[in-house]
């Protein structure tokens, strides 16, 4: 599993920050909404339709 932040841009959304521990992203950024994904990052862009949150 991978787990990123995002950043909104002019040009849309961006991977901020990513990690494939949980808890060390939420440790770095306890405020940021964190999302998951269990396929490759095969971008830095994101379709926001696409994204699910991690809400813990």
């Amino acid at each position: 599993m991978i787990y990123f932040t995002i950043a909104k841009n002019d040009c849309g959304y961006l991977i901020d920050s990513i990690s494939d521990c949980y808890e060390v992203l939420k440790a770095k950024f306890p405020d940021e909404k964190i999302y998951k994904s269990d396929k490759a990052i095969v971008s830095i862009y994101v379709i926001k339709d696409q994204l699910e949150e991690i809400n813990g």
